[in-house]
């Protein structure tokens, strides 16, 4: 078994030391770089999220090579690349060779392995290389029982690599302007644990605990400003609003509630929901005194949610208000991942890049879907039976990396974020597919977060 093995590494070794014939150039003047393909071999372009990707398929299908070409990253090394190389794409392969190369000019890091993909057992020999503007991985992946027959040809493919200077396109990015409305606009003294008003009042004595608005919108806010503003009397209530960046989605809701402990003042008031100081919505309502009691203004208990004024011209009066709570997606949301749309964001939705996404569906040959991001598993099977984040087990935490594995159907994860909130996420559909060895999971996923 030594001796095999030393002989596989001693093949690796030699990689890069063969000619190609009867080829052209593949260039790509973007990501910097140019290789020589046989004409004879199938050629594939893609763009993978952030990624550009080439493929390159010899007629026998015996031998494919791929030129993996990205953004090159704070801290990014050779050495990193082929970590998260052998963590997303290798899961399970055994090194056999990985040691200082330089291709061309440019320099990396040469890796051979030997792995089995679908019952097969493969050898794969890797070049990783950083420079100031992009990264690159090339790799050859040949079956083990035809290696000695078919290496030099992926050899001598890989061993025209060379890097050129890189052509900038010209790129117009228009300015969208935020397109928001409002399509539902609640308000009540109860809210439902979806954050949902089924009994709408407009009404309320002055004892009412709490005051409550749920809200609906459509369209992309690109990031604006959302504002939740309460008045009485036509007097702005201070310490009653609450702002923040509306999410990148293109639809979502919200809720908010004023909190005057039971010790509202009667008169007129008024809640506006606005964005970029465009009112979007406004909705008037009326607390009444009750006449079998006194009317008091209590002070605000202690709260961390809770702020003091001096209003309604009183000089020794002041309320408490909780501040209006951030637009939730706590419903579950169904959303689908596969092929080019590949990343998701919890707070932003589908992204394209894997430097934005919490959540990566890796396109694995396996028999089950490969999630990449920090969560563990649950053992349950429905979103409602998961109630708190669990303390320890997220695959990536003590980790330098972001680390994939299989996930089952209908397993329910808890993903940890770096904010230090959490998600629940459940695979309720996985469908297979593969071409040209490429394979590919589409998956049908529901989503609650935040989840606690």
């Amino acid at each position: 078994m030594k001796s095999k093995v030393r002989s596989l590494s001693i093949l690796f070794m030699l990689i890069f030391l063969t000619t190609v014939v009867d080829a052209q150039w593949v260039t790509d003047t973007e990501y910097g770089f140019k290789i020589k393909v046989p004409n004879a071999w199938s050629k594939d372009k893609i763009q993978d999220g952030t990624d550009r990707v080439h493929d390159f398929l010899d007629p026998t299908e015996n031998v494919f090579v791929e030129v993996r070409a990205f953004e090159t990253g704070e801290g990014f090394t050779p050495d990193i690349l082929a970590q998260v190389f052998e963590s997303s794409g290798l899961p399970g392969a055994q090194r056999l060779a990985f040691e200082d190369y330089t291709l061309n000019g440019t320099s990396g890091k040469f890796a051979g392995y030997k792995t089995t993909i679908n019952g097969l057992t493969v050898g794969i020999g890797a070049f990783y290389a950083v420079t100031r503007d992009y990264s690159y991985i090339l790799w050859s992946l040949i079956p083990i029982e035809v290696y000695n027959q078919y290496s030099a040809k992926g050899d001598a493919v890989l061993n025209t690599f060379t890097l050129i200077p890189k052509v900038n396109k010209p790129r117009y990015v228009a300015k969208q302007e935020p397109q928001i409305e409002l399509i539902a606009f609640k308000i009540s003294d109860r809210i439902t644990d979806d954050y949902d008003i089924t009994v709408e009042k407009k009404r309320f004595p002055v004892a009412t605990p709490n005051i409550w608005v749920v809200y609906d919108w459509k369209g992309n806010g690109n990031g604006s400003t959302f504002v939740v503003d309460w008045y009485y009397e036509g007097q702005y209530i201070r310490g009653a609003s609450k702002e923040f960046k509306m999410p990148d989605f293109q639809d979502g809701y919200g809720y908010a509630n004023i909190d005057m402990d039971g010790a509202f003042k009667a008169g007129k008031y008024t809640v506006e929901v606005k964005v970029d100081s465009k009112v979007l919505g406004t909705i008037s309502f009326e607390v009444f005194a009750d006449q079998s009691n006194t009317f008091q203004i209590k002070p605000p208990e202690n709260s961390r949610n809770s702020v003091s004024a001096t209003v309604w011209g009183k000089a020794n009066s002041s309320y408490s208000v909780s501040a209006p709570q951030r637009a939730s997606s706590s419903k579950v949301k169904t959303i689908k991942l596969g092929g080019s749309k590949n990343y998701y964001n919890f707070k932003k939705g589908i992204v394209k890049s894997y430097d934005d996404a919490d959540l990566l569906n890796e396109p694995w040959c396996t028999e089950f879907p490969a999630l990449c991001g920090n969560w563990v598993k649950t053992g349950k099977s429905q979103l409602n039976q998961v109630n708190s984040a669990p303390a320890s087990g997220y695959i990536s935490d003590g980790k330098g990396f972001t680390d994939c594995q299989q996930v089952p159907v209908n397993e329910v994860l808890v993903f940890k974020l770096k904010d230090g909130t959490y998600a629940k996420v459940l695979i309720i559909k996985d469908q297979f597919s593969k071409t040209n060895n490429r394979c590919n999971h589409d998956i049908t996923l529901q989503i609650i977060y935040p989840a606690f």
